[in-house]
Order: C-alpha cells, then sequence, then structure tokens
C-alpha cells in the first residue's frame, strides 16, 4: 500500500522516521538546511549509520542543477525576475560545506569529521532540473490566465476571505524585455495585487520551483510530501496523484489515532522522549510489518485491512485446539520415530504439552500485525 515517496520542502526528524516506518522506499531531498535541522535533533553518525544500513530503502537525493529565480528592483521600475536553472556548486559548494565548513551540528556539539562528511556524501544521489525544464515552466507563466487561475484556487484553498479582496480587474502578469542568446528571458512584473492577500513574487517563485522539480519528482513513480503552497499548486494540476497520497497522509495519521492511540513516531521523536536510537532499534523489528503493509493493495482502507487481518482466522484456527495439538504431537513423534528414536516421539509429546497455550498457540495462530503493534510498536511510543 505504501510503496515509495518522495519528501521535499519542510520537514523534521519525527515526520521523516514515521514516514521511513509506513513507506516501503522514501526519496529524502536534501539541502544544507534540512541537513543542519535534521543534526539538530540526532548525531549525524547515528543518522549516517542508520542510512548506509537502509539504503535500498531511505536515499538522499540532492540536485546538484536548481531551479533559481534572480529578482532585481531597479529604481522607479517594475520588479524583474529571470528563471533559470544553476549549477549548485557553483551557488555554494556542497563539498565544501561537508568537510570544509564542518557545519553538522548535534546535540552533543558541533564538530567536524571528515571521514564521516565523506560517508554522508557517498549517501547521496544527483538530480538535475535541465535547463529545457526551466524555460519550459518559465514559458508557462507567460499566460496571465492560467497564473490568475492558480492564485485564486490557492487563496479558495488556503484562505476564501484573501480571495474576495482580489481586485474585479486583477492583473498578474510577466512581460518579456529582453532574451540571452540561450533563450533565458528577464521578465517585468506587472501586477496589481495588495502584498497584504499575497505576495506576486513569492507566488511566482513557488510556482516556477514547483513544478521545475515536480517534473524530476515525476520519475521517482513515487508519493510526494512537500510545503503547503507547493501542495495546493500540485493539487490543481494532478488532482489524483494528489488525492492519493493524502488520503494514505490521512490513513496514517488515523491508524496513530485509533490503534496506537497513545502516541506516535513523530512526536514522540520531536519531543524527546525518544531518541534516534530508539528508533533505530523498532525499525530494525518492523520486517515483517512493513512487509504486511507493502503487500496491502494502493486503493485499500488502511485500518480495515488491519482489523481484516487480525481477526481473520488462519486454516490452523478453524480446526478444534485439541486436534491442532494432537497433529503437532503426533507429527513430532512420528518424526523422531522415523529417525530410528524409538518411543522418544511420546517423550517429546510430552515435553511440549508443558508449553501449553502461550508458545502453541502463538504457533497455531502465526504472525498477524497485532503481534507487533501490540508490544514494540506501543512499546516505543
Amino acid at each position: 500500500m505504501f510503496e515509495s515517496i518522495c519528501i521535499s520542502g519542510d520537514y523534521d526528524l519525527g515526520s521523516l522516521a514515521e514516514k521511513a516506518f509506513f513507506y516501503d522506499k522514501v526519496k529524502l531531498i536534501v539541502n544544507e538546511a534540512r541537513l543542519n535541522s535534521l543534526f539538530s535533533k540526532v548525531h549525524p553518525a547515528n543518522f549516517i549509520s542508520f542510512l548506509e544500513e537502509h539504503r535500498e530503502k531511505i536515499q538522499l537525493v540532492y540536485f546538484w542543477i536548481l531551479p533559481s529565480t534572480r529578482i532585481s528592483y531597479p529604481k522607479n521600475k517594475k520588479p524583474q525576475m529571470i528563471f533559470s536553472s544553476v549549477d549548485e556548486d557553483f551557488i555554494d559548494p556542497y563539498l565544501d560545506y561537508l568537510w570544509e565548513k564542518g557545519g553538522m551540528n548535534s546535540p552533543e556539539g558541533t564538530f567536524t569529521d571528515i571521514s564521516l562528511a565523506r560517508r554522508l556524501y557517498k549517501l547521496m544521489d544527483k538530480d538535475a532540473v535541465s535547463s529545457e525544464t526551466a524555460k519550459k515552466y518559465a514559458e508557462e507563466m507567460e499566460n496571465e490566465n492560467q497564473i490568475i487561475t492558480y492564485l485564486e484556487n490557492f487563496l479558495l484553498k488556503t484562505n476564501p476571505s484573501l480571495l474576495r479582496k482580489l481586485p474585479t480587474d486583477i492583473k498578474f502578469r510577466l512581460n518579456v524585455i529582453k532574451e540571452n542568446l540561450n533563450g533565458v528571458k528577464t521578465y517585468e512584473l506587472e501586477h496589481n495585487i495588495d502584498k497584504d492577500i499575497i505576495d506576486p513574487v513569492t507566488f511566482l517563485n513557488t510556482y516556477f520551483n514547483t513544478f521545475s522539480r515536480m517534473e524530476v519528482w515525476s520519475n521517482y513513480s513515487s508519493d510526494f510530501q512537500t510545503d503547503t503552497l507547493s501542495s495546493v499548486l500540485i493539487q490543481q494540476r494532478f488532482n489524483y496523484l494528489y488525492n492519493k497520497t493524502i488520503n494514505k497522509n490521512q490513513q496514517i495519521e488515523v491508524f496513530n489515532n485509533t490503534i496506537l492511540n497513545t502516541g506516535n513516531i513523530r512526536e514522540v521523536l520531536n519531543s524527546g522522549e525518544k531518541n534516534f536510537l530508539d528508533y533505530i532499534a523498532l525499525y530494525e523489528k518492523s520486517r515483517r510489518f512493513k512487509e504486511w503493509v507493502k503487500e496491502i493493495p494502493p486503493e485499500s482502507n488502511f485500518i480495515q485491512e488491519y482489523f481484516n487481518t487480525i481477526t481473520a482466522k488462519t486454516w490452523a484456527e478453524k480446526l478444534p485446539t485439541k486436534t491442532i495439538r494432537f497433529g503437532i504431537f503426533t507429527g513430532a513423534g512420528l518424526f523422531v520415530d522415523s529417525l530410528g528414536g524409538s518411543g522418544v516421539g511420546t517423550l517429546i509429546g510430552t515435553s511440549l504439552s508443558a508449553l501449553d497455550s502461550f508458545l502453541l498457540d502463538k504457533l497455531i495462530q502465526g504472525w498477524k500485525p497485532n503481534h507487533f503493534v501490540e508490544n514494540e510498536f506501543k512499546r516505543f511510543i
């Protein structure tokens, strides 16, 4: 059910850990600010070791070519904007950040560890927003009616009262004032939107960044998590994909509130009640639970599937308990007798019966997800 997810925008250690727990595979979009934020909550060595152990399931991705918006405010003129893609190493060399600046802050203090930084760098997959993609979405914003529609939809979803404050004769257009040899255009922004409603420059910048990156994310064939403004923009363009992802996020919340009831992974990590090493121990024990989740059909109701599974009877449970016990004891005896241990089967049958209900009932019932949830999972939260 929860196959894979790409996490971008603002996120914290708790939300990341929760997604990694439920989803089979996670792609985490990182940059300097996000790494610093994570390392303020968990020691880098612990986090890096965890990623190395589970590299097939949890991947770090950084964009070495990024969508870039350059904004200038010429005196007595309208704002000018250039939308393009820029080499990340030109802006802030990643290797410099990782092992020359130090910059990895942990709860134990600030330190610089070259070997640790190299390990982190090796875990990162590179991706890029091509100049063609950047140009495509820059030119898309030349369509004034489309941009206004997106703006109105955003306000309708987030703050309808502000929508009513938009001018009836709204202007929100990008006028091309020049174009260089590479086809990168310089635009002049013309609008009559009050900044108390929304900042037009910020809106256009988010629009450009969201869809430029979204084209790359679509290659991951995964769900996605990003910030509110980007989410609303994506919803309008990819309504089905958005609803599917939001539905899954809501189902995790319902699971937290109804099945766990006492808390959730995100809260106990973010509050400091549990540390990341505690989480790693839980994650390592969750293999069978995660395999069970993975097998749930994508359109199913997670909670309903959980209840169906834990209340369903196995073939063994449908038989009388005494019959099952007799079959196991006799089978054990016959197996040993076939090896030439005449009479030993009876002895083994007697010793097995001493275990009686607890171990034998577990054997008869087989594993179910509530075995993990009611024990290791609830002890963690």
